[in-house]
């Protein structure tokens, strides 16, 4: 797709790639100039007061608003496209919900998803291998203790 310039156009997504080992990740792209303005890890990219307030921070931290965010229509976006539209529609009370929000497969989301694909191959991957070896070697069996302790040793290096 198209983009005139940059702080237009948001794509965002999630990023399941370690959420088997308790990380969640979720980011936002320019969809002009593929700036990454938010990469969030943590304990919970699924939920949708989670994403809102990324994308409420972002809003507040930068003072810019895109003209439209592109996303897949999950769960976690319900309420980061209501607050987008609503403040899309503080100025133009008017503005139809798809001149603001496009929901989309997150396949055809290309700017965020030519990002997830580098950063897999570049970091995820061999996070991936690593936790997969624990798990093979039985020092990781996937349940909750397992993987708070696996956030509590590497959060803040992934």
């Amino acid at each position: 797709y198209f983009v005139k310039g940059p702080n237009r156009v948001l794509s965002i997504d999630g990023h399941d790639k370690l959420s088997r080992f308790g990380f969640e990740v979720y980011g936002a792209i320019d969809g002009y100039s593929r700036y990454i303005v938010w990469c969030y890890v943590g304990i919970s990219n699924r939920t949708a007061v989670s994403v809102n307030k990324q994308y409420l921070r972002l809003i507040r931290n930068t003072l810019h608003m895109p003209k439209l965010i592109r996303s897949d229509k999950g769960t976690e976006t319900v309420l980061l496209a209501q607050s987008h539209i609503s403040l899309r529609r503080a100025n133009k009370p008017d503005l139809p919900f798809h001149k603001a929000y496009s929901y989309g497969k997150s396949t055809k989301n290309q700017r965020i998803e030519a990002w997830w694909n580098l950063l897999t191959e570049g970091q995820t991957q061999e996070w991936k291998v690593f936790f997969a070896t624990l798990e093979g070697e039985g020092l990781f069996d996937g349940g909750d203790i397992d993987k708070s302790c696996l956030q509590y040793i590497y959060m803040d290096i992934i």
